[in-house]
Protein backbone atom coordinates (compact mmCIF):
# COMPACT_ATOMS: atom_id res chain seq x y z
CA UNK A 1 0.00 0.00 0.00
CA UNK A 2 3.20 2.45 1.05
CA UNK A 3 4.09 1.91 -2.50
CA UNK A 4 1.57 2.17 -4.19
CA UNK A 5 0.62 5.80 -2.45
CA UNK A 6 4.09 6.70 -3.64
CA UNK A 7 3.78 5.86 -7.12
CA UNK A 8 0.29 7.35 -7.90
CA UNK A 9 0.97 10.65 -5.80
CA UNK A 10 4.87 11.17 -6.79
CA UNK A 11 3.94 13.14 -9.94
CA UNK A 12 1.09 15.59 -7.77
CA UNK A 13 3.54 16.13 -5.08
CA UNK A 14 5.80 17.05 -7.56
CA UNK A 15 3.83 19.70 -8.90
CA UNK A 16 3.91 21.41 -5.74
CA UNK A 17 7.59 21.88 -4.73
CA UNK A 18 8.65 23.84 -8.05
CA UNK A 19 10.96 25.91 -5.63
CA UNK A 20 12.93 22.46 -4.97
CA UNK A 21 15.32 20.59 -7.14
CA UNK A 22 17.08 17.20 -6.77
CA UNK A 23 17.48 15.48 -3.54
CA UNK A 24 15.35 17.95 -1.26
CA UNK A 25 12.66 17.45 -4.26
CA UNK A 26 12.23 14.17 -3.56
CA UNK A 27 12.54 14.38 0.30
CA UNK A 28 9.89 16.46 0.44
CA UNK A 29 7.79 14.08 -2.36
CA UNK A 30 8.39 11.33 -0.20
CA UNK A 31 7.59 13.17 3.33
CA UNK A 32 3.78 13.90 1.50
CA UNK A 33 3.44 10.33 0.04
CA UNK A 34 4.41 9.27 3.77
CA UNK A 35 1.81 11.69 5.30
CA UNK A 36 -0.54 10.21 2.94
CA UNK A 37 -0.36 6.84 4.13
CA UNK A 38 0.35 7.48 7.29
CA UNK A 39 -3.39 9.37 7.43
CA UNK A 40 -5.12 6.26 5.78
CA UNK A 41 -3.16 3.61 7.90
CA UNK A 42 -3.65 5.36 11.47
CA UNK A 43 -7.35 6.03 10.42
CA UNK A 44 -8.07 2.55 10.01
CA UNK A 45 -6.40 1.16 13.21
CA UNK A 46 -7.56 3.97 15.51
CA UNK A 47 -11.24 2.98 14.49
CA UNK A 48 -10.61 -0.99 14.07
CA UNK A 49 -8.97 -0.51 17.77
CA UNK A 50 -11.53 1.36 19.48
CA UNK A 51 -14.84 0.10 17.54
CA UNK A 52 -13.48 -4.12 16.96
CA UNK A 53 -10.67 -4.53 20.08
CA UNK A 54 -11.24 -1.99 23.22
CA UNK A 55 -14.93 -1.73 22.82
CA UNK A 56 -15.37 -5.58 22.77
CA UNK A 57 -13.98 -5.32 26.97
CA UNK A 58 -14.98 -4.27 29.75
CA UNK A 59 -12.74 -2.03 30.97
CA UNK A 60 -12.92 1.16 28.05
CA UNK A 61 -13.15 4.12 30.29
CA UNK A 62 -14.78 7.22 29.15
CA UNK A 63 -11.80 9.13 28.34
CA UNK A 64 -11.21 6.26 25.88
CA UNK A 65 -14.83 6.87 24.44
CA UNK A 66 -16.55 4.09 26.00
CA UNK A 67 -18.26 2.89 29.07
CA UNK A 68 -16.40 0.47 30.89
CA UNK A 69 -14.40 0.57 33.62
CA UNK A 70 -10.78 0.81 34.43
CA UNK A 71 -10.46 -0.95 37.44
CA UNK A 72 -11.44 -4.17 35.89
CA UNK A 73 -8.69 -4.24 33.47
CA UNK A 74 -6.94 -6.65 35.93
CA UNK A 75 -9.42 -8.34 37.78
CA UNK A 76 -9.32 -11.56 35.83
CA UNK A 77 -5.42 -11.68 34.98
CA UNK A 78 -3.50 -13.86 33.31
CA UNK A 79 -7.19 -15.22 32.14
CA UNK A 80 -8.59 -12.05 30.61
CA UNK A 81 -10.66 -12.95 27.46
CA UNK A 82 -9.25 -11.56 24.98
CA UNK A 83 -10.97 -10.01 22.29
CA UNK A 84 -11.51 -11.81 18.82
CA UNK A 85 -9.50 -9.31 16.71
CA UNK A 86 -6.58 -8.20 19.00
CA UNK A 87 -4.23 -10.90 17.39
CA UNK A 88 -4.94 -8.57 14.05
CA UNK A 89 -4.75 -5.59 15.73
CA UNK A 90 -1.35 -6.56 17.70
CA UNK A 91 0.26 -7.86 13.91
CA UNK A 92 -0.96 -4.92 12.00
CA UNK A 93 0.82 -2.05 14.51
CA UNK A 94 4.38 -4.49 14.85
CA UNK A 95 4.41 -4.84 11.03
CA UNK A 96 4.28 -0.92 10.54
CA UNK A 97 6.73 -0.68 13.19
CA UNK A 98 8.81 -2.84 12.34
CA UNK A 99 9.10 -1.85 8.62
CA UNK A 100 9.23 1.60 9.08
CA UNK A 101 12.04 1.27 11.23
CA UNK A 102 13.99 -0.70 8.88
CA UNK A 103 13.17 1.42 5.98
CA UNK A 104 14.40 4.33 8.40
CA UNK A 105 17.64 3.21 8.93
CA UNK A 106 18.81 3.08 5.83
CA UNK A 107 17.84 6.57 4.97
CA UNK A 108 20.01 9.58 4.78
CA UNK A 109 20.09 10.90 8.53
CA UNK A 110 18.00 14.02 8.85
CA UNK A 111 16.45 15.77 12.15
CA UNK A 112 14.42 13.58 13.55
CA UNK A 113 16.51 10.35 12.62
CA UNK A 114 17.84 9.00 15.70
CA UNK A 115 14.41 9.55 17.68
CA UNK A 116 12.46 7.78 15.76
CA UNK A 117 14.44 5.15 15.58
CA UNK A 118 14.34 5.15 19.20
CA UNK A 119 10.28 5.47 19.33
CA UNK A 120 10.30 2.61 17.11
CA UNK A 121 12.33 0.30 19.08
CA UNK A 122 10.65 1.64 22.02
CA UNK A 123 7.06 0.88 20.49
CA UNK A 124 7.96 -2.69 19.16
CA UNK A 125 9.50 -3.93 22.25
CA UNK A 126 6.62 -3.15 23.79
CA UNK A 127 4.40 -4.80 21.37
CA UNK A 128 6.11 -7.74 22.10
CA UNK A 129 6.70 -7.64 26.01
CA UNK A 130 2.80 -6.88 26.53
CA UNK A 131 1.98 -9.69 24.06
CA UNK A 132 3.82 -12.52 24.90
CA UNK A 133 3.24 -11.30 28.90
CA UNK A 134 -0.16 -11.45 29.18
CA UNK A 135 -0.48 -7.37 29.44
CA UNK A 136 -2.29 -6.91 25.54
CA UNK A 137 -5.09 -5.53 27.87
CA UNK A 138 -2.86 -2.27 28.63
CA UNK A 139 -0.56 -2.76 25.22
CA UNK A 140 -4.15 -1.65 23.04
CA UNK A 141 -4.47 1.86 25.15
CA UNK A 142 -0.68 2.54 24.47
CA UNK A 143 -1.31 1.82 20.53
CA UNK A 144 -4.57 3.92 20.16
CA UNK A 145 -3.31 6.48 21.96
CA UNK A 146 -0.57 6.47 19.52
CA UNK A 147 -2.65 6.18 16.74
CA UNK A 148 -5.29 8.90 17.06
CA UNK A 149 -2.21 11.87 17.02
CA UNK A 150 -0.56 9.94 13.90
CA UNK A 151 -3.45 11.03 12.01
CA UNK A 152 -3.20 14.67 12.56
CA UNK A 153 0.54 14.41 12.57
CA UNK A 154 -0.09 12.70 8.85
CA UNK A 155 -2.38 15.24 7.99
CA UNK A 156 -0.24 18.72 9.51
CA UNK A 157 2.92 17.05 7.12
CA UNK A 158 0.90 16.09 4.15
CA UNK A 159 -0.67 20.34 4.00
CA UNK A 160 1.95 22.19 6.23
CA UNK A 161 3.91 23.44 2.83
CA UNK A 162 1.41 24.74 0.96
CA UNK A 163 -2.27 24.97 2.29
CA UNK A 164 -4.53 28.27 3.39
CA UNK A 165 -3.34 29.21 6.99
CA UNK A 166 -6.58 28.24 8.42
CA UNK A 167 -6.32 24.86 7.35
CA UNK A 168 -2.92 24.68 9.10
CA UNK A 169 -4.49 25.88 12.25
CA UNK A 170 -7.53 23.75 12.34
CA UNK A 171 -5.26 20.66 11.58
CA UNK A 172 -2.76 22.13 14.83
CA UNK A 173 -5.87 22.22 17.03
CA UNK A 174 -6.35 18.72 15.93
CA UNK A 175 -2.82 17.54 16.75
CA UNK A 176 -2.72 19.62 19.88
CA UNK A 177 -5.77 17.86 21.43
CA UNK A 178 -4.80 14.53 20.25
CA UNK A 179 -1.88 15.07 22.41
CA UNK A 180 -2.68 16.69 25.21
CA UNK A 181 -5.78 14.43 25.71
CA UNK A 182 -4.34 11.11 24.57
CA UNK A 183 -0.42 11.11 24.80
CA UNK A 184 -0.87 13.00 27.77
CA UNK A 185 -3.87 12.44 30.20
CA UNK A 186 -5.36 9.26 28.78
CA UNK A 187 -1.63 7.51 28.65
CA UNK A 188 -0.60 9.00 31.94
CA UNK A 189 -4.00 7.20 33.77
CA UNK A 190 -4.93 4.76 31.42
CA UNK A 191 -1.29 3.06 31.17
CA UNK A 192 1.46 4.79 33.30
CA UNK A 193 -0.98 4.96 36.73
CA UNK A 194 -3.29 1.98 35.91
CA UNK A 195 -0.25 -0.61 34.64
CA UNK A 196 2.76 1.11 36.80
CA UNK A 197 0.45 0.76 40.25
CA UNK A 198 -2.08 -1.82 39.52
CA UNK A 199 -0.16 -4.13 37.45
CA UNK A 200 2.56 -4.37 40.25
CA UNK A 201 0.18 -4.87 42.70
CA UNK A 202 -1.75 -7.67 41.02
CA UNK A 203 0.96 -9.18 39.95
CA UNK A 204 3.02 -10.24 42.43
CA UNK A 205 5.75 -13.12 41.06
CA UNK A 206 6.34 -10.97 37.30
CA UNK A 207 7.35 -7.22 39.12
CA UNK A 208 10.65 -8.00 36.92
CA UNK A 209 8.80 -7.63 33.70
CA UNK A 210 6.55 -4.98 34.55
CA UNK A 211 9.53 -2.99 35.67
CA UNK A 212 11.09 -3.43 32.39
CA UNK A 213 7.88 -2.47 30.82
CA UNK A 214 7.59 0.61 32.94
CA UNK A 215 11.06 1.82 32.15
CA UNK A 216 9.90 1.56 28.20
CA UNK A 217 6.50 3.78 28.91
CA UNK A 218 8.45 6.31 30.22
CA UNK A 219 10.48 6.48 27.29
CA UNK A 220 7.68 6.35 25.02
CA UNK A 221 5.91 9.69 27.67
CA UNK A 222 9.22 11.41 27.18
CA UNK A 223 9.25 11.34 23.45
CA UNK A 224 6.17 12.92 23.75
CA UNK A 225 6.53 15.43 25.66
CA UNK A 226 9.61 16.26 23.61
CA UNK A 227 7.44 16.19 20.82
CA UNK A 228 4.42 18.59 22.37
CA UNK A 229 7.24 20.80 23.70
CA UNK A 230 7.86 21.05 19.66
CA UNK A 231 4.57 21.35 18.65
CA UNK A 232 4.28 23.95 21.04
CA UNK A 233 7.10 26.18 19.64
CA UNK A 234 5.69 25.59 15.98
CA UNK A 235 2.30 27.08 17.14
CA UNK A 236 3.56 30.29 19.19
CA UNK A 237 5.98 30.69 15.66
CA UNK A 238 2.31 30.13 13.51
CA UNK A 239 0.83 32.61 15.67
CA UNK A 240 3.21 35.52 16.20
CA UNK A 241 5.15 35.20 13.34
CA UNK A 242 2.82 33.48 10.68
CA UNK A 243 5.37 31.18 9.63
CA UNK A 244 4.20 27.58 9.52
CA UNK A 245 7.34 24.94 9.65
CA UNK A 246 7.99 21.81 10.73
CA UNK A 247 10.51 21.87 13.59
CA UNK A 248 10.69 18.20 14.26
CA UNK A 249 10.84 16.69 10.52
CA UNK A 250 13.15 19.02 8.54
CA UNK A 251 14.05 17.23 5.04
CA UNK A 252 15.77 20.28 3.24
CA UNK A 253 18.31 22.89 3.29
CA UNK A 254 15.65 25.70 3.10
CA UNK A 255 14.01 24.87 5.20
CA UNK A 256 17.07 25.01 7.73
CA UNK A 257 17.04 28.46 6.86
CA UNK A 258 13.93 29.46 7.56
CA UNK A 259 14.34 27.75 10.84
CA UNK A 260 17.25 29.78 11.39
CA UNK A 261 15.92 32.98 9.83
CA UNK A 262 12.90 33.13 12.46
Amino acid sequence: MKYSVDKYTHDYFKGKFLKYEGDELERKIKKCSKGLFKIIYFTFMFLFGWLMVLRDTSFCPPIMWGDGELMTVFSDWPYTVMPKYLKFYYIASLSYYLEDLIFHLFQSPNSDYFEMILHHVVTAMLIFSSYFNGFWNIGMFVLMQMDVADIFIGLIRLVIDFARSWIVFTIYVGIMYSFIHFRLIAYTYCVLWKFGLGGRLSVDNFTSIVTIIDFLLICLLGLNIYWFYLLTLMGLRFVFKGKAHDLQNVVSNKDIQINEES
